[in-house]
């Protein structure tokens, strides 16, 4: 089915979302209106995927081209601000925050002795732009080892200190969650191999866009079975890891210091929803929510093709939202209120309709429907 036949039976669903009432079916599209809103739809799309938006990745300057012609074109439609907001028509802020790990440092100390770790055997992540911590004996934290420990670990043996866990492909990182949730000040994962801290780089080492209301301040690090080895000696480490496997296992204090330090490339920024409505006649009858991301990824791939334009994801999904807001607008009113929202931060976790839910302009119990528009 082409996109404007899938258009016209979701006019079709939404107009009878719209109604309180059961409606008269709209009459059949004629192929010159087809064809009418086909070319509507791919201008749209044109402009959307344009170079000239950059991507539409959030906080750039393709964000702001991206909100302007998404409230243009919704003024242009017929429809009013849905913020519910005088102070911020049409835009809806969404808060943020971008952090990128730029370094980190890990050293030891036990016994006197100074124990530095090289870069291919050690690397530590914050969201903040630095962190610097200090911990061991007299030092109000200190290490402890809790081998394969995850949420069974009590609250008090965790909470203001240093985790040394074991780590396990595929399982670690819902232990690790877990153990944060028991508020330590970091967790250190002891990995096999060089190869583990690269491939823990290369996973952890790109953009993250997070919302600032769910930031959580935490410092975490990875060292090698060999670092530890030198730390604490061979036959020392060896004896706890086997420990960790017994079934009398319990955690144990680690007699030595650690500093580490994160640094990031930290950056706030709001960034839009972008929410119309085209008012109903009849209060009582809730509202209808139309929706889709207008986001995408800005520049991902390699010059000189380093755009990535976001056609169809989700370029052609807004276009479609534009023209049945335009639709919808010409055939009304209709009973129910219809929202027309454009979320932000899509790509990075849903974080534009994470905000839509926590901070409705509606009570999110008066919407009857909602029709996500995703291509």
């Amino acid at each position: 089915m082409s996109l404007a036949r899938g258009l016209a039976c979701s006019l079709l669903l939404l107009a009878l979302a719209a109604c309180a009432r059961t409606p008269a079916p709209p009459p059949a599209l004629a192929d010159a209106e087809i064809e009418a809103i086909r070319t509507r739809l791919a201008a749209d799309v044109a402009v959307l995927a344009s170079d000239e938006f950059g991507g539409r990745k959030p906080g750039t300057p393709g964000e702001e081209r991206t909100v302007e012609f998404l409230i243009s074109e919704f003024e242009a439609a017929g429809l009013v601000s849905g913020t519910n907001d005088p102070g911020s028509a049409w835009r809806a802020p969404v808060d943020l925050i971008s952090t990128t790990p730029q370094a980190s440092a890990v050293a030891f100390e036990i016994e006197g002795r100074a124990v530095p770790i090289a870069e291919q055997d050690a690397a530590a992540f914050t969201t903040r732009r630095r962190v610097l911590l200090q911990a061991g004996p007299n030092l109000g934290s200190e290490l402890v080892f809790v081998g394969r420990e995850g949420a069974e670990l009590p609250a008090e043996t965790a909470a203001g200190q240093i985790l040394v866990m074991l780590g396990e492909p595929g399982v670690s990182p819902r232990r690790r969650a877990a153990l944060f949730a028991k508020n330590p000040v970091a967790i250190v994962t002891v990995v096999e191999d060089e190869k583990a801290i690269g491939d823990t780089r290369a996973a952890r080492g790109r953009e993250r866009v997070l919302l600032a209301s769910e930031e959580e301040v935490r410092l975490s690090a990875f060292v090698t079975e060999a670092a530890m080895e030198r730390v604490l000696g061979k036959a020392a480490w060896r004896a706890l890891e086997r420990g960790a496997d017994t079934r009398d296992f319990v955690p144990t204090t680690i007699p030595a210091r650690v500093t580490i330090e994160a640094t990031s490339n930290r950056r706030e920024f709001t960034s839009s929803n972008v929410i119309g409505l085209l008012p109903g006649t009849n209060e009582a009858a809730g509202a209808v929510l139309v929706l889709g991301h207008w986001d995408h990824l800005g520049q991902c791939g390699e010059p000189p093709d380093a755009i990535c334009n976001g056609a169809v994801d989700n370029a052609s999904g807004i276009a479609a939202m534009i023209e049945l807001a335009r639709r919808l607008a010409a055939s009304g009113p209709h009973d129910r209120d219809i929202y027309v929202l454009a979320t932000s931060a899509e790509e990075s976790g849903l974080l534009g309709a994470k905000t839509f839910a926590e901070n409705p302009p509606l009570p999110l119990e008066n919407i009857v429907a909602a029709f996500n528009f995703d291509t």
